[in-house]
């Protein structure tokens, strides 16, 4: 993973991503003062569960970065897929709470990078920000259901090509 603080390209990047691109510009100039570019290789582990999370990230196109749930019996579980559409890391928790699965970088690219306790600090000062978060939230918890319909209704060939 490498980093990059560039302003002038952290300007237009934010258009890149689905949750940046609705941000009110007063919120964006505030979220720009923190954030960093980083680039993310696919096989990077941004945590695993039970680690208490640091940083939300934005993936910017092409980037993917997978939830997996890693089960006794060493088997892996992809939960849910977050790309430029939105955001991974302390959304869903709300905090700093201990992270409940592993998020792994499955197609490389560019994210925006920002600590979650600035992150956790604008939240509490913005009310757009805390409604975002619980409409984006909903989201992912749509796409695991949808995931789990699949998996429960579908031979593997019609997983492969999406429900």
């Amino acid at each position: 993973m490498s980093y990059s603080p560039d302003d002038t390209v952290m300007d237009d990047s934010f258009d890149e991503n689905g949750l940046l691109s609705v941000f009110p510009e007063t919120l964006a100039t505030k979220i720009r003062r923190d954030a960093t570019f980083v680039t993310l290789e696919a096989g990077d582990v941004l945590f695993s569960a039970g680690d208490t999370i640091r940083y939300t990230y934005f993936p910017l196109a092409p980037t993917v970065i997978s939830l997996i749930i890693e089960l006794d019996d060493n088997r892996r579980v992809e939960a849910a897929s977050i790309g430029k559409e939105g955001a991974i890391g302390g959304i869903v928790s709300c905090g700093d709470l201990p992270a409940f699965t592993r998020a792994e970088v499955q197609v490389g690219g560019r994210a925006v990078r920002i600590a979650l306790d600035a992150l956790e600090d604008l939240k509490l000062k913005s009310r757009f920000l805390r409604e975002i978060y619980c409409r984006y939230a909903d989201y992912l918890l749509a796409q695991v259901m949808q995931s789990v319909a699949c998996n429960a209704f579908h031979p593997i060939e019609a997983q492969r090509d999406g429900c």
